[in-house]
């Protein structure tokens, strides 16, 4: 079974429930099943809040997530709750503009830090803060994919008879068509920046 966990954390009007729907949104695209939970505060903006999304290639039964293969922390006070909940093998993404003191002996998975928020602030839109950092996520899997599929070309070749043509072969591979979410993602960036247009 291949099963994602994913959480996005950080506090009111960052755009966290919105990060998660298009994650959702994006599996469902590409045919999986999906299962979400948020939550967050009385206040419209500066109150904590989180989405979970569950991505399989099953049905799923519960949407609670003990430890995330990938995980987002938008704010200080998200990072230090969350800090934890991230697989020993899975990705920590980490806004270092918002979350200055990290604990790095005290936090679990990869940890990633994206300066998201000032990123966001020079492009002229503080709100695609979200998307930048699923477009980090992105762009970490898609190097991840073509390290593998490298690795697997190797494997493949070594002990196995092949056509000199194919072995002394240079340049790139051809590359598969990329999976729903990391097609949806540009979308994703011009629906947010259609729904919350720059200052500027």
């Amino acid at each position: 079974m291949i099963e994602e966990k994913i959480f996005v954390a950080g506090f009111g009007g960052q755009g966290v429930v919105v990060a998660g729907n298009v994650l959702a949104h994006a599996a469902l695209e590409e045919g999986r099943h999906i299962l979400g939970m948020v939550s967050y505060g009385v206040e419209v903006r500066g109150g904590a809040s989180h989405s979970f999304v569950i991505i399989s290639d099953q049905e799923i039964d519960c949407p609670i997530i003990d430890e995330a293969t990938l995980g987002f922390a938008l704010s200080q006070a998200a990072y230090e709750k969350f800090k934890t909940k991230t697989r020993a093998d899975g990705i920590f993404f980490i806004d270092s503009s918002q979350v200055t003191e990290i604990d790095r002996k005290g936090s679990t998975g990869q940890l990633i830090e994206i300066p998201a928020t000032q990123i966001a602030l020079e492009i002229g839109n503080e709100k695609v803060t979200n998307m930048i950092m699923l477009g980090a996520a992105i762009q970490k899997n898609r190097d991840r994919q073509d390290g593998q599929r490298r690795q697997g070309s190797r494997e493949s070749l070594q002990g196995t008879p092949q056509r000199p043509d194919l072995r002394e072969r240079k340049g790139p591979l051809r590359r598969r068509r990329p999976h729903a979410p990391q097609a949806l993602i540009p979308a994703a960036l011009v629906f947010s920046v259609f729904c919350y247009p720059p200052s500027f």
